[in-house]
């Protein structure tokens, strides 16, 4: 079980201790996802400035884990249906409800994207989001169970209501043993990151995971973490660090 024992206390002592430092920040309500808080810290590898903006590669997380529920689903019901088969459906889906000529404005959605890119952009995006489930297959136990698509496995941390919360994405498993699918091969930064769902689960809901899984689809690597104290010490400090640069540039 997931102890939430544990997770009361660490859900008060992240508050205790990161709450204090926004008390005084006039801003605009701000969400600080895991790249969020490394790029308060300056810590982002090979940094962007450019807008987002969809593509094939960033797409495929977003179509395949709704196709991994398709496929687990069919499995279940022992009805036959390829990776193919299941992107296919999910991307139909995704092209119905968005909306033309969308694709490269600054809030596009993945549906708007997929609209807007003609049959054979989203045949490149088909193409490899196929190539993602069938590598997320090798590597989980089939069929999967608790795949969570788009915002069902998002979690939000509210360090002060109405002006700073953390986010984290949890992709696969209960929520007492959470996981995520990366496509890069592991990094000596990847427990830290593991670690940073677990204490936002906690602030979140006060109940924290026993351990947290990530599947690196380029390498076949898995990496989990114990939710140690030592661990989960070291993520508040990196937190606080990260909220104390935001609120001065706030």
């Amino acid at each position: 079980m997931a102890d939430s024992g544990r997770g009361r206390e660490w859900r008060g002592r992240a508050l205790d201790r990161l709450s204090p430092l926004v008390a005084d920040v006039d801003a605009p309500r701000t969400t600080l996802s895991w790249f969020g808080v490394l790029e308060q810290l300056d810590a982002l590898d090979g940094r962007d400035d450019e807008p987002f903006r969809w593509s094939a590669l960033k797409a495929r997380r977003q179509i395949g884990l709704p196709a991994l529920q398709e496929l687990s689903a069919a499995a279940e019901d022992r009805r036959k249906m390829t990776p193919l088969d299941a992107v296919t459906r999910v991307v139909e889906r995704m092209t119905a409800v968005g909306r033309e000529g969308w694709a490269d404005r600054d809030d596009a959605k993945i549906e708007d994207w997929l609209r807007s890119i003609g049959d054979g952009g989203r045949a490149a995006a088909t193409r490899a989001a196929v190539t993602w489930v069938t590598a997320c297959r090798t590597q989980v136990r089939w069929p999967p169970h608790d795949i969570r698509a788009r915002d069902e496995g998002n979690a939000y941390a509210t360090i002060r209501k109405d002006v700073l919360s953390l986010s984290a994405r949890i992709d696969f498993g209960p929520w007492v043993r959470p996981g995520v699918v990366e496509s890069n091969a592991p990094t000596p930064r990847t427990p830290v990151s593991l670690g940073y769902i677990a204490l936002v689960r906690a602030v979140e809901c006060g109940v924290l995971p026993q351990a947290v899984t990530a599947i690196h689809l380029a390498s076949g690597d898995r990496t989990q973490v114990e939710t140690t104290d030592a661990l989960l010490n070291d993520i508040l400090d990196l937190c606080a660090d990260a909220i104390t640069r935001w609120a001065e540039r706030a």
